[in-house]
């Protein structure tokens, strides 16, 4: 455990009801960009006073929010909320520059392809700035795992997970 009274943070899993929707290849998907997210980043729960060990934080879509709980052992605590407005903007410009990446490969146009490709990596660099600042009382994400947790929720609205109506479930 870190000195500072933080708890590591070693998996990541999609509350239950988030899994009721995807066809096998967005399953896929969601599952890469988990396995990523959980072993290439750094993310800890800050105040974990009485914890020990490591813990696994649960992603929960509720209502227009994203509700993060970090389980240890049999406690479950919410270690942090985030309204999806707050990166709203940032989901539709990225999901729309993706988009736009397409159409340039499929026409072959590589100076656009890279042009575009710099876009997504500032949008990219933006959003996961503001998500580890408004994460930031409850959760520590370095950099690569803030970017990566953007990633997951833009696959997450982009192929319309459902939401969990309550706050509380494990």
């Amino acid at each position: 455990m870190p000195n500072d009274g933080s708890l590591p943070i070693k998996g990541v899993l999609l509350h239950d009801t988030l899994w009721l929707r995807p066809d096998a290849d967005r399953r896929r998907e969601w599952e890469v960009a988990l396995r990523e997210l959980a072993e290439e980043a750094g993310m800890s729960i800050r105040e974990a006073t009485g914890l020990e060990g490591t813990a696994t934080l649960k992603l929960a879509m509720v209502y227009d929010a994203v509700e993060l709980r970090a389980q240890v052992g049999e406690e479950v605590r919410v270690a942090a909320r985030m309204a999806l407005e707050t990166i709203r903007a940032q989901v539709q410009e990225y999901l729309a520059i993706v988009e736009r990446m397409g159409k340039a490969l499929s026409e072959g146009t590589t100076h656009r392809l890279e042009a575009l490709d710099l876009a997504k990596a500032i949008v990219h660099d933006d959003a996961a700035t503001k998500i580890q600042r408004v994460l930031k009382p409850g959760l520590d994400l370095d950099f690569p795992a803030a970017r990566r947790f953007f990633t997951l929720l833009c696959i997450l609205v982009r192929d319309g997970a459902p939401k969990t109506q309550e706050t509380t479930e494990t």
